[in-house]
């Protein structure tokens, strides 16, 4: 009994033996199936295409938004449903119910309405009324309102206080029979900041469809401002491509298409940083996971290393231009911190080259041929690189190196042999500059060191010299351009921007024809900085678009109280960025400025510098057209400064051509240049194209210029700006226009 009891006990001990190995098997399968799972999972995030996961990501974003979006649409349908349960319109009701919801939302809404069926506008800030020219806006937005569910407005400036503002309107159902329609006005920003939620920390931006910025962070508008217009081109370009990610430097663009009004989301990454949450979560499971299998499945220790390897693979080529094969900016700041911990007592500097390949190649020969020069450029530049040195591709056509210093003879040398070399490369002529910075030991801030050879070459560009070092007056200037750009943002409403007018005349005669506008800025210590001293800083910071309306408007009050004295017949020139100019709302905003002074586009004449045409896809084109029709005049300042000139003539009309100083200087005294310019005398005859000229020009100059016909010069030495047209004397008009610009004008009327 006792034996067969031990031999149950063995047997039942034997069983739970081979139960617990069992047990153990089913564990270390359930265990190797996790693991096995946890690494089909690394392997997919690994291999996936990074671009893919960032569009994923943003698209979520956008679907956010866009939900938001239909939240705002969705209130104000609540609201339009509680006036339409109120029975028949009544204004006294309805606006006192419309006042109590803008009250409720603290001001969200700037000002609600309604529009009857009879065109009787009710809003919360009057007494009805008809929709008048001041609804214009509003008025052109709801007449686009077909009977959808909700409409939201481009942004547009609100002409009862010149805020940006955006239109949010629904169908209101009035008496169960005819609609009318039920709108918000909403402050740009407070729209913009409602919708994107804790959005703005990121470097993200929203666009619209002609590429105006409706938001940008300050983290994108840093990553951004070294080449805006780049930028916004690549941003287009990547959603042309079905919203593909696009590298900028050494970041990746995402965009992703939001579901109203056609505007685009756009985010900044640094290229190196892929890795996002999930994936950085599912390597620690990993490891976890493997810190407790290791002993018993081996060849997870053989998978985790090609892993690593493919890992090391990833940071590499992330730091590699993909266009030349040489560094990116990510690879470049990583190399320059390696050879300063290194340097030990070696100097080191940094140059900055900025070539116009691309614009050059690009407008006559096409993409392929100026990636061709530029690989060229970046294997020249990368085998000119000895050991302990390196070199990058920033963005475009801009590269820069990092070489040793010994003294500044030796550097100079060194870029004029490199840059003769590179010239070979060209199968026709290219501009370059040079902008060195010399590195101190206490320098680690890569980017910074980049900023300062940039000034360095900016300024030489400026002058047309080919090298240019970074050195205390340079330094001095950035600290006076840092105050000058905080200061930028009250300048306007502390009035301290004065327009003067400075004359031009004909070029025969000498009789005043016209004026050009200029703003001169007004320093606290009592002096003036002309155009050309702040215009570059503000254009490069997207700053100009407030004072250039600021200009056209003035000029436009000027003109108006000069016309009523019968003194001003002539032409005024004003200068446009291209920011102000692809704004979407310039044209309508100048036609409104115009009408309310009572001018006529015949008495204005917009001034484009030639460099706005660099890479344009025929938006400035078609603007240009636009002025053109309401009778203002065209004229592409700064010619023959830039390599675009003579796809002036072939891409649009143009009424007139102010030719560069230097290139006036330049035909004086070269026999080839003469030839040029007499030449382009030919050609804007055959184009009905006018010449201008400015700048304090000697007699032999003028009379050079008349021979070639030029018909207007500015700027004759003597002339000075003055504070309004009549210290400048009576302006007499071109016989063969006057009847024309009275045509316009009673057009106008």
């Amino acid at each position: 009994m006792a034996k067969a009891n031990g031999g149950a006990a063995r047997g039942d001990s034997g069983k739970r033996n081979l139960l617990r190995g069992h047990t153990t098997t089913l564990c270390m399968i359930v265990l190797l199936a996790i693991i096995v799972g946890l690494m089909a999972r690394i392997a997919y995030l690994a291999n996936a295409d990074m671009g893919v996961l960032l569009r994923d990501g943003l698209a979520k974003e956008a679907q956010v938004m866009d939900e938001r979006v239909n939240g705002e649409i969705a209130r104000l349908d609540a609201i339009s449903e509680m006036l339409a349960e109120t029975g028949e319109f009544t204004y006294n009701g309805y606006i006192s119910i419309l006042q109590n919801q803008k009250a409720a939302r603290g001001g969200y809404y700037r000002r609600m309405g309604i529009i009857a069926p009879n065109d009787m506008i009710y809003t919360t800030e009057g007494e009805p009324r008809p929709l008048d020219e001041a609804d214009v806006q509003i008025q052109a937005t709801i007449r686009q309102h077909t009977g959808t569910y909700g409409l939201l407005s481009p942004a547009f400036i609100d002409a009862y206080d010149g805020a940006s503002v955006i239109v949010c309107a629904v169908n209101m159902p009035i008496g169960g029979r005819v609609p009318g329609i039920l709108y918000a006005v909403i402050e740009m920003d407070r729209f913009v900041s409602a919708i994107m939620g804790d959005m703005s920390s990121r470097s993200i931006c929203v666009a619209d469809q002609v590429g105006r910025f409706i938001y940008i962070s300050p983290t994108m508008t840093e990553r951004t401002e070294d080449n805006a217009d780049a930028f916004r081109r690549l941003l287009f370009q990547s959603a042309r491509d079905n919203y593909s990610t696009k590298l900028y430097g050494d970041y990746t663009l995402t965009t992703a298409q939001l579901g109203f009004n056609g505007w685009l989301l756009a985010e900044l990454t640094p290229a190196g940083d892929v890795w996002d949450g999930e994936i950085r979560a599912g390597v620690c499971a990993l490891a976890g996971a493997l810190a407790v299998l290791m002993t018993l499945i081996g060849m997870v220790s053989y998978r985790m290393l090609r892993r690593a390897r493919g890992s090391e693979n990833m940071v590499r080529e992330a730091g590699v231009d993909r266009l030349t094969g040489i560094s990116n900016m990510l690879g470049f700041a990583g190399a320059v911190r390696t050879i300063i911990s290194r340097a030990n007592a070696q100097k080191y500097a940094l140059i900055v080259m900025n070539t116009d390949v691309q614009e050059v190649f690009g407008a006559r020969y096409g993409y392929d041929a100026g990636r061709r020069i530029l690989e060229d450029i970046a294997r020249t530049l990368n085998a000119e690189c000895e050991s302990g040195e390196t070199c990058a591709r920033m963005d475009g056509g801009q590269f820069v190196l990092f070489m040793r210093f010994t003294d500044t003879a030796d550097v100079l040398l060194r870029i004029k042999a490199l840059n003769s070399h590179l010239m070979t490369l060209c199968p026709m002529r290219v501009r370059m500059h040079y902008g060195i910075y010399v590195a101190e030991e206490s320098d680690h801030d890569v980017g910074q060191m980049i900023e300062r050879a940039s000034e360095a070459m900016r300024r030489v560009a400026r002058k047309g010299d080919l090298v240019g070092l970074y050195d205390d007056a340079l330094h001095q200037k950035q600290l006076r351009d840092a105050t000058l750009l905080g200061r930028a943002q009250t300048a306007l409403t502390n009035n301290e921007f004065e327009v003067r007018y400075v004359p031009v005349r004909d070029i025969v005669t000498m009789e005043i024809r016209g004026a050009e506008a200029i703003a001169l800025w007004r320093q606290p210590d009592g002096s003036v900085l002309t155009p050309s001293e702040y215009m570059p800083l503000l254009t490069r910071n997207s700053m100009t678009r407030p004072l250039n309306m600021f200009v056209l408007e003035r000029v436009c009050a000027d003109l108006a109280s000069e016309a009523e004295a019968g003194r001003v017949n002539g032409r005024v020139l004003i200068g446009m960025s291209r920011e102000t100019l692809i704004d979407g709302m310039f044209i309508p905003r100048s036609r409104q400025i115009m009408k309310q002074y009572g001018i006529t586009g015949a008495r204005l004449e917009v001034l484009l510098s030639e460099s706005m045409f660099v890479g344009d896809d025929g938006l400035i084109a078609n603007l240009i057209e636009q002025l053109r029709t309401d009778g203002v005049r065209v004229c592409v300042s700064d010619f023959g400064s830039g390599a675009t000139s003579l796809r002036i003539f072939g891409d649009m009309t143009v009424d007139a051509i102010r030719l560069s100083h230097d290139f006036t200087e330049r035909a004086c005294a070269d026999e080839r240049d003469r030839r040029l310019l007499t030449s382009l005398g030919q050609l804007t005859t055959s184009f009905d194209t006018q010449i201008y000229a400015a700048g304090s020009l000697t007699h032999d100059q003028l009379e050079l210029l008349r021979k070639c016909g030029c018909t207007r010069v500015e700027r004759i030495h003597g002339d000075e700006p003055e504070n309004n047209f009549c210290e400048l004397s009576e302006i007499k008009a071109d016989p063969a226009e006057e009847k024309k610009n009275d045509d316009l004008f009673d057009d106008w009327a």
